[in-house]
């Protein structure tokens, strides 16, 4: 494909030099390359609809074979990660459908908040498991990271207990509010089309009620925990992860991981 782009090219330039062999040295490289784009799409778009097929067959069996051997190289660590999940999300299951209705019952939004983010759990190690098997090793830690996250969320609604639980219920709104104006900001860039002022209205409305409620702090991105932090200007996941004691899982890993991109 690269030969007939070059051949066209260089065919457009000596068309140039014989129609105006005088003015060779003047000939403007620029325009010839402008002129020739067009077909020059037009010929790529057509030799990859030929040989398309091909091309991702090619490029699937060479990502199947990596992946089996990766697996076998690595079969006793994916093993032992598959097998942990697989019990944390049968563990989860049996919890839910045992207590489930004595939750609904006591209003215990601690109960539904915690399984949810258990359930959001195991669907982020499945990715990372998924991840490390396909050779992503850097997105699979880019997950772990999210996946710390919810785990050091669950656990933090849960030692608060049920009045956490409710503020981190509520401040959906606080996201889905900011969420709207970020997105209507950049509606015409994004090429999407945002919630209508109508909506945005709507849910500002919302919004009031529970910055009311709770105070200004609430509006912050976890200004739903700002009530265990009085003393914080601003809280961040990092007094999160801190009041649960897993700060160092953070920092032990972002180490690991730095010395592995070393080496």
């Amino acid at each position: 494909m690269s030969g007939r782009i070059t051949e066209s090219f260089f065919k457009k330039l000596n068309d140039l030099i014989v129609a105006n062999p005088e003015q060779a040295g003047q000939i403007d490289i620029k325009q010839i390359i402008a002129n020739v784009t067009p077909e020059t799409v037009k010929l790529i778009k057509g030799t990859l609809k030929k040989s398309t097929k091909k091309m991702l067959e090619e490029h699937r069996a060479l990502a199947r074979e990596f992946e089996a051997r990766n697996i076998k190289r690595w079969s006793k660590a994916f093993d032992l990660l598959e097998t942990h999940i697989v019990i944390c999300t049968e563990a989860g299951e049996e919890f839910n459908s045992s207590y489930r209705a004595t939750a609904v019952e006591d209003n215990d939004l601690v109960f539904d908040i915690a399984v949810r983010h258990h359930a959001r759990a195991c669907h982020i190690a499945q990715e990372i498991l998924h991840l490390l098997k396909s050779g992503f090793a850097d997105a699979a830690h880019a997950r772990w990271r999210a996946l710390h996250e919810v785990n050091a969320t669950a656990m933090f609604i849960v030692k608060h207990g049920q009045e956490c639980a409710e503020r981190f219920y509520f401040h959906d709104i606080v996201d889905s509010y900011d969420g709207m104006l970020e997105h209507k900001k950049y509606e015409d860039r994004l090429q999407a089309k945002a919630a209508s002022q109508e909506e945005i209205d709507s849910c500002k409305l919302e919004y009031d009620k529970v910055i009311a409620h709770y105070g200004k702090k609430f509006g912050d991105h976890y200004g739903w925990a700002s009530n265990i932090f009085p003393n914080h200007r601003r809280v961040g996941f990092t007094a999160i992860e801190k009041d649960v004691g897993l700060d160092h899982m953070r920092n032990g890993l972002v180490r690991t991981y730095m010395r592995a991109q070393r080496e």
